[in-house]
Formats: structure tokens, C-alpha cells, sequence
């Protein structure tokens, strides 16, 4: 399948970071068997993209809409295939996270080292201990597995939770695997977000809080390098 004249629209309202529509034109081969419904034919190519990662579209094909054929004729490929080629056009739900985005996901496995996340109930995440903020810490008891705040015991992030955390990393091969983190104060239990704040904190301030984090490391590296030229230079 060929893909040209891609065009992509902002992140879908109302969604999470990472969601976008692209419009593309796609050339298919289409098998003979569906000659006589060459829009079925062409579904079923369409079909074989989803919840696969697409390098071209640079994501993940969640699904698809408006397919336009804009001829009535097709291509018959050359030599003995006997195949044709349809061109048409088609909006595809795409799902593209990428590091520093904000994502969400229901927890479905608490240890000692890290969390498991499912993200949109397709999605594996996994958020390491070491990328969780100090506050929080693994609690094991009869009654309770979890993670838990100790500047407030009631921000419990445990099996079924869903939990906001910002994307570390991401690898793309087949499959996506994400990999986050609880380092911003707009991350964790999103009930206990929720009953802090009124509501989730937005996306978009929790990016800005990450960009200040980033430029404060940096301001510290830079002074810390700075201290140890001064010191050098008193010692000499």
C-alpha cells in the first residue's frame, strides 16, 4: 500500500494527548475476489492497518472514516499479478504519543518496582519506581497494594485506578511500548486529582510544568558547573 499527500489535523478535542486525524491518499491492491465490491475490498486492506504501528503515519491506526474513490476505473498492476490498484482518500485515527505528553491509563499490575498501565485498553505503559516522585512510596499489607503519597495517604494509585503520568520514552516496532512517569505534581490518581483540583489538571499545564522542570535542571547543571570552575580557579 502506497501513502502519499499526508496532512495532519490538531489532537482530537476531548481526547488524550497523542490522538490525531490524518488525511491521506492511499494507494491499494485490491484482490479480484472484489471486483464487485471494490469499497468492501478496500475496507479490508484498511482493516489489516489497524492496531498496528505505521512508520509512514508515525503512529498507531486506530481506525478509519470518509473513504472516498474519487474514479470508477482501476489500475491493472503489470506482469502476472492479478491484482489492481484503487487510489482513494480516507481520514485515519491515528495514536502518536510522544515524550513529554500527557497520558492516562487504568492500572492493571502493582510491584515493588514499577506500575502497569493500560492506555486506552489496547496500550502497555510501565512507570518505574526510580521515575515516581519522592512522596510516593510501594505499600504491601493485607488489605492494600499500592502506591501511596506521604504527603497525603488518600493519593493511593492501586489496581484499577487510572492514573495520569507524563511519557518518558516511547519504542515503536509492532507494537508500541510506553514507558512513563509521576514526576509532575499534575500526575498520579486522577480521583485524587480530581478531588484536589475540581478537575484534571490540563494537559497543556502539565506540559509547561515539565518545560520548567527541564529549564531548572539546566540552570542547575550550568551553576553547578560554574561553582566547580570557581573552585578550580581558587584552587590554582
Amino acid at each position: 500500500m502506497a501513502i502519499s499527500n499526508i496532512s495532519t489535523s490538531n489532537a482530537v478535542d476531548g481526547l488524550l494527548e497523542g490522538m490525531k486525524v490524518v488525511s491521506a491518499s492511499l494507494g491499494v491492491c485490491v484482490h479480484p475476489s472484489w471486483s464487485n465490491n471494490v469499497r468492501q475490498g478496500v475496507r479490508e486492506i484498511l482493516n489489516s492497518l489497524l492496531l498496528r504501528f505505521n512508520e509512514e503515519l508515525d503512529g498507531v491506526v486506530l481506525g478509519y472514516l470518509d473513504i472516498t474513490i474519487p474514479g470508477c476505473k482501476a489500475k491493472l498492476l503489470p506482469a502476472l499479478s492479478p491484482y489492481f490498484r484503487v487510489d482513494l482518500t480516507a481520514k485515519l485515527l491515528i495514536f502518536s504519543p510522544k515524550m513529554g505528553m500527557i497520558l492516562e491509563g487504568k492500572v492493571i499490575k502493582i510491584e515493588r518496582d514499577y506500575i502497569g498501565v493500560l492506555v486506552l485498553g489496547l496500550f502497555n505503559a510501565a512507570i518505574g519506581s526510580s521515575d515516581t516522585r519522592p512522596e510516593f512510596h510501594f505499600v504491601e499489607q493485607p488489605d492494600l497494594r499500592a502506591w501511596r503519597s506521604d504527603l497525603d495517604k488518600r493519593h493511593v494509585i492501586k489496581l484499577g485506578s487510572v492514573v495520569r503520568f507524563s511519557v518518558k520514552s516511547v519504542q515503536d516496532g509492532e507494537f508500541l511500548d510506553i514507558a512513563g512517569c509521576l514526576e509532575l505534581s499534575s500526575t498520579g490518581s486522577v480521583d485524587w486529582l480530581t478531588s484536589q483540583f475540581g478537575q484534571s489538571p490540563s494537559p497543556g499545564k502539565a506540559r509547561n510544568q515539565m518545560k520548567e522542570k527541564h529549564k531548572e535542571r539546566r540552570r542547575e547543571k550550568k551553576k553547578s558547573q560554574k561553582d566547580a570552575n570557581s573552585e578550580e580557579v581558587l584552587y590554582l
